[in-house]
C-alpha cells in the first residue's frame, strides 16, 4: 500500500475512534451554588431542542468570583465564559468586555412567541438599565424584610407594628420579657455585603428621599429623557415615584464638592441616632454574630425577630419542618414600618433589594453572543423559570426570592410568603459608599463598626464619613470614565467597542463594502441591530455620527488618509467632539483601515479641575493625596 494512502487510512481510524465533538458550546459561570441543580436540568432541556450545542454549567465560589472572572478574561476569549454574574464584573460593561442586550429584549424570544422583555417584571428589567442601555438581565429579585415568631407574638399579646415607634415599643416588650428583640448579624459582612448595611440603606432612603432634585438629569445632560424627566416631581405617598428617573454621578460628585450633599450634617446625624437607639434592642455581642449564627438564634426561639432576605423564606420552611414537633412554631414577615417621630422623614422605607441573580453576555463573535442570548431567553422562559423553582424545592436548595420573570406560577402558600417583600418600590440614591463604589462601602463598614460599637463618637464618625466620600470621586471618576460634563456621554468603551468590531470585521474582508454606500448600510444594519443610532450627513465636515458622540469621517484614498485625520482633528476640536473615527475605505492594494482619536480629558485632568462651594482644588488635592 502507497504510503500516502496508508496515512490518510489511519488518519481516518483515528477520527473514527476518537469523534470530534463539533457541538457549539455555550459556557455559563456563576457563583450561585442554590442553583446548580436547576441550571443543569435547563441546561438539559436546552440540549434536547438543540442537539448540536454544549451547554456548560460551571459553579465559581462567591468570594473568589469576582477574581476569577477577571482573570478569565486577560486570558482571552477562549477561556472567558460566555454568560457571567454581572453583578461581580464590575466595570466590564463601561470598557466594552460585556453586550448590550437591548437588541435581544426587542427581538422575539422564541421560546414564548413575544418579546423578550415582556418576559420580565418592567420595573426590575427598568432597575437593570445603564442610560438607555441593557447589560443585564434578572432571573429573581431579593428584599429585604423583618421575619417574626407569631407564637411569641401572641404570647405577649403583640401585634405587627404600623409605625416604627409601635415597633420600638414591642422591641420593649419583647426584651422586658427576656427574649432577644430582634437578632442581627454584626460581623464585617454584616455592614458590607449583608443586613446590617441593607438596614443602613433603608434608613438613608427615607432620610434623603427628596435629594433626588438634587442630582437627577436636567435638560442638555445626555441621559436626560424628557419623558421622565422633564416634569418629574417628589410624591411621597408613591414609592415608586423616582424608579424611572436618571441621576446623575457627576452631579451628585458636584452635589458633594458644593456641600449640598453632606455626610456629616443633620440628616445623617439623626439618622444614626435613630440607628443606634434601634441597636440597643439588637443581641449582645452583635457584632461577634454571623448570618449563620443569627439565623439560629431566631430558629431556637431565642430571638422574636430577625432582620433578612427573601431567599430565607425556602429555608426556613425546610429547617421548621425538621424540627421535633414540639420545636415548631409558626412565623410571618413584614416590612419595616414608617418613621413618624423626625420632621426630616416624610416617606415611608421604601425597598432596598435588587433583582438578582444577574447575568450579562462578555462580548465574543456576533454568532457566539447570538448563541448565548438564545440560551438566556430559554432560561428566563415561564416554563423554565417553574422548572428551575420545582429542582430547588426537590433538593432543598433556595431561591433567592419572587421570580423577576412574569407568568411563573407560585402555589398559593409559596406566593403569601413572598408577598411582604414586593411593593414597596426600592430606594434611589443608595447611600453607603459613593455610587456602591466597593471600596468606599468596605470603608464605610469598618468605620460604622466602630461608631456602633462605640470606639468613636457620632462626631467622628461623620467628620470620617465625610472624608472617606471625597476620597472615593476619583477612583468613581476613573471607573465610570467620567469627564464631569453631564452633558456629554460617559462609559464609552462598549460604544466604541461595537464601531471597531465592525471595521475589524471590514478591515479582515469578512465583509466587503466597496464604496461609501456599501460602508453606510453595513454600519447602519448593525449599529441599528445593536439599538445604535446612526446619522448620515449629506454636508459638512463629518460623514456619519454615532449615538450623538462618535463623528466618522470616510475617506477613500491612501495618500488623503493623514489629511483627512489632520483636517477631521482640527474640526473635532473646533466643534468640542470628544472622538473622531476616520476611515479609509480598502481596496484590492489596500484593505481597509481606521483611526480611533479621543480627546476627552485625561483622569488626571479631571481631577485636577474638580473644586466647589465646600471644597477648594488646594483641598481636593491634599485630600486626594
Amino acid at each position: 500500500m502507497k504510503p500516502k494512502i496508508l496515512a490518510s487510512l489511519i488518519l481516518a481510524i483515528l477520527a473514527l475512534a476518537n469523534p470530534v465533538d463539533a457541538r457549539q458550546i455555550i459556557r455559563m459561570a456563576i457563583a450561585d451554588l442554590n442553583y446548580r441543580d436547576a441550571f443543569e436540568a435547563v441546561a438539559k432541556e436546552y440540549m434536547e431542542l438543540h442537539p448540536d450545542v454544549d451547554v456548560r454549567i460551571q459553579i465559581i465560589s462567591v468570594g473568589g468570583y469576582a477574581t476569577w472572572i477577571r482573570t478569565a478574561l486577560a486570558g482571552g476569549m477562549q477561556t472567558a465564559p460566555d454568560i457571567y454574574n454581572f453583578n461581580f464584573g464590575s466595570g466590564f460593561y463601561e470598557s466594552g468586555k460585556a453586550i448590550n442586550l437591548q437588541p435581544y429584549l426587542d427581538s422575539e424570544n422564541p421560546y414564548t412567541g413575544k418579546r423578550w422583555r415582556d418576559s420580565f417584571n418592567p420595573q426590575y428589567l427598568r432597575m437593570l438599565a445603564e442610560g438607555s442601555d441593557y447589560p443585564q438581565i434578572p432571573l429573581n429579585y431579593i428584599e429585604i424584610g423583618i421575619f417574626y415568631n407569631q407564637e411569641i407574638f401572641d404570647k405577649l399579646g403583640l401585634e405587627v407594628p404600623q409605625t416604627w415607634e409601635e415597633f420600638m415599643d414591642a422591641c420593649q416588650v419583647i426584651k422586658d420579657a427576656g427574649i432577644i428583640p430582634i437578632a442581627m448579624p454584626g460581623d464585617k459582612e454584616g455592614y458590607w455585603g449583608g443586613v446590617v448595611g441593607w438596614v443602613v440603606r433603608l434608613f438613608t432612603d427615607a432620610w434623603f428621599y427628596d435629594v433626588v432634585p438634587e442630582i437627577m438629569a436636567r435638560p442638555g445632560d445626555f441621559i436626560f429623557e424628557p419623558d421622565v424627566d422633564a416634569d418629574f416631581e417628589v410624591d411621597f405617598e408613591d414609592p415608586f415615584n423616582d424608579l424611572l428617573v436618571n441621576l446623575s454621578p457627576e452631579r451628585r460628585i458636584q452635589a458633594i464638592l458644593d456641600g449640598r450633599l453632606a455626610f456629616d450634617g443633620p440628616r445623617m446625624r439623626e439618622l444614626y441616632t435613630y440607628l443606634r437607639d434601634f441597636s440597643n434592642y439588637w443581641q449582645r455581642g452583635f457584632h461577634g454574630a454571623d448570618p449563620m449564627g443569627v439565623y439560629n438564634l431566631f430558629l431556637s426561639q431565642r430571638a422574636a425577630m430577625m432582620f433578612n432576605a427573601s431567599q430565607a423564606v425556602l429555608v426556613l420552611e425546610r429547617d421548621i419542618g425538621r424540627l421535633r414537633p414540639d420545636e415548631q412554631f409558626e412565623w410571618g414577615a413584614f416590612h419595616p414600618p414608617p418613621v413618624t417621630s423626625s420632621e426630616i422623614v416624610r416617606t415611608r422605607f421604601r425597598g432596598v433589594g435588587a433583582p438578582l441573580p444577574v447575568f450579562g453576555i462578555i462580548r465574543k463573535s456576533r454568532e457566539q453572543n447570538d448563541r448565548a442570548a438564545d440560551f438566556l431567553m430559554f432560561l428566563t422562559s415561564p416554563e423554565m423559570g417553574r422548572l428551575i423553582l420545582d429542582v430547588c424545592t426537590e433538593v432543598e436548595e433556595p431561591i433567592i426570592g419572587p421570580f423577576a420573570m412574569v407568568d411563573v406560577p407560585l402555589d398559593e402558600e409559596m406566593d403569601a410568603k413572598f408577598r411582604p417583600f414586593l411593593g414597596h418600590g426600592r430606594e434611589k440614591l443608595e447611600i453607603r459608599g459613593l455610587e456602591d463604589e466597593q471600596e468606599s462601602v468596605w470603608r464605610w463598614s469598618t468605620l460604622a463598626q466602630d461608631y456602633m460599637a462605640d470606639r468613636m463618637t457620632l462626631d467622628q464618625f461623620l467628620e470620617s464619613y465625610q472624608r472617606l466620600m471625597v476620597q472615593a470621586i476619583p477612583r468613581v471618576i476613573k471607573r465610570f470614565d467620567l469627564d464631569m460634563d453631564p452633558t456629554t456621554r460617559d462609559n464609552n468603551g462598549t460604544l466604541l467597542g461595537e464601531l471597531t468590531d465592525l471595521l475589524d470585521q471590514v478591515a479582515s474582508g469578512a465583509v466587503v463594502t466597496p464604496d461609501r454606500d456599501a460602508l453606510w448600510g453595513f454600519l447602519e444594519e448593525q449599529l441599528i441591530a445593536q439599538a445604535r443610532r446612526i446619522v448620515r450627513h449629506e454636508s459638512g465636515p463629518f460623514d456619519y455620527t454615532l449615538q450623538e458622540t462618535v463623528p466618522i469621517v470616510v475617506v477613500e484614498s491612501n495618500a488623503r488618509f493623514e489629511e483627512a485625520v489632520n483636517s477631521a482633528e482640527r474640526i473635532a476640536r473646533e466643534n468640542n467632539r470628544q472622538f473622531l473615527v476616520v476611515v479609509q475605505l480598502g481596496g484590492r492594494s489596500a484593505p481597509l483601515r481606521y483611526k480611533v482619536m479621543n480627546y476627552r480629558p485625561s483622569f488626571d485632568e479631571v481631577i485636577a479641575g474638580l473644586s466647589g462651594d465646600r471644597y477648594s482644588r488646594e483641598e481636593l488635592r491634599r485630600i486626594f493625596r
